[in-house]
């Protein structure tokens, strides 16, 4: 994308179009082949997304029925999908990702020699086809039979390689990214403060609850002004099944008192219907929608809550599932406590969105983080 927006005389005009059709962010590609994988498994792969950049690797282990690249042993976890990946090289050129294969300096001579003769084990013939029947291409680029003999790759691409970007430019760009061209959010996040969250966690920092507050006040520092962010908290001391915290408003000059109202939220010991609270927030996030916004909600919740209502699990499943693509919201899920963790998956996978475990409380803040990168 830098390469072919430096071609362009408009080159900030050519980005800002490129990010104006983003669906979603995400902090891999693997995000958006599950989804991609899950929308084709419901005969709608066309309505997900047109394009994605991925490596050419990922495109054959997507076509094989395995977005994750994990190993295949023997088959891989899904069928081929339906509408397969086709890969398209640019005409002006793409980078080649490499991986690169270093002996540190400061290794003593038995490392070194121990690293040199693993170096060569790899050059070998038959240990690089090996590579090669992975997706790989060998040391010298070359495409093995797996590429060569399905017409959804190219072994003669890439014609042109492009040399890395100056890292100023990529710094230049990146914040120009985040400031002017970034699609902002227009995200509701949802915060368990059941009994659950009252759980304490050791070590001097307090409850669930307490540590999942300073994390969720952490993660919305990264967000940007132009984005518009609410909060609810769940469940209620009033039998509301929820309570707004902060409306959808725009961050901008409101960061503090949206972090304030995080650090106000009080804990709950009555139960909630996590089906009815998610079904509201979607809605709520679609009577608002916004075209040119990330739409989403993200959801945080140590469980608790009663899963045992099939109808209103199916129900919902079947909602997230039916939206229009023109006018999806997003679900992000964090499991903060192991007994909700399928249901979680099950409402993020739903919905294309994503899941995270948490069940780990020490890992909270960087999955909060995650699940705000994207958007």
């Amino acid at each position: 994308m830098y390469n072919a927006a430096q071609r362009t005389d408009a080159p900030g005009k050519f980005l800002q179009g490129v990010e104006s059709s983003v669906v979603h962010y995400a902090p891999s590609v693997e995000t958006f082949l599950s989804n991609l994988q899950q929308a084709d498994e419901r005969g709608a792969a066309l309505d997900y997304v047109s394009a994605i950049a991925v490596e050419e690797k990922q495109v054959y282990d997507y076509n094989r029925g395995n977005p994750g690249s994990l190993i295949c042993a023997p088959t891989c976890k899904y069928p081929p999908p339906i509408e397969k990946l086709v890969a398209l090289y640019p005409k002006d050129g793409t980078l080649v990702a490499d991986h690169p294969y270093a002996v540190l300096a400061w290794t003593d001579s038995a490392r070194r020699e121990a690293a040199s003769d693993f170096q060569r084990y790899l050059e070998r013939t038959e240990i690089q086809t090996r590579f090669q029947l992975e997706g790989f291409r060998d040391q010298r680029g070359q495409a093995g039979e797996v590429l060569k003999q399905q017409p959804f790759y190219d072994p003669s691409e890439p014609k042109t390689r492009w040399e890395p970007p100056d890292p100023s430019d990529l710094v230049d760009l990146l914040q120009r990214w985040s400031d002017e061209l970034r699609k902002p959010a227009h995200a509701l996040f949802v915060i368990d403060v059941g009994r659950s969250m009252a759980a304490p966690i050791g070590g001097g920092n307090g409850t669930k609850l307490d540590l999942a507050r300073r994390a969720a006040a952490d993660a919305l520092q990264d967000l940007a002004p132009k984005d518009v962010v609410g909060l609810w908290t769940f469940p209620t001391t009033d039998r509301s099944p929820y309570r707004e915290a902060a409306p959808l408003t725009t961050l901008a000059g409101k960061t503090s008192a949206v972090v304030s109202s995080l650090q106000n939220v009080g804990g709950s010991s009555d139960e909630a219907s996590l089906y009815a609270i998610v079904r509201a927030s979607v809605e709520q996030v679609r009577a608002s929608f916004a075209t040119d916004r990330i739409n989403a909600v993200v959801v945080l919740t140590g469980g608790g809550f009663d899963l045992l209502d099939a109808a209103a699990a199916g129900d919902l499943i079947a909602f997230l599932r039916g939206q229009r693509e023109e006018q999806r919201v997003r679900v992000f899920t964090v499991a903060y406590g192991p007994t909700s963790k399928d249901v979680l998956r099950q409402i993020a996978e739903s919905s294309g969105g994503w899941f995270y475990d948490a069940t780990d409380p020490v890992n909270i803040g960087e999955l909060l983080r995650n699940a705000l990168s994207n958007f």
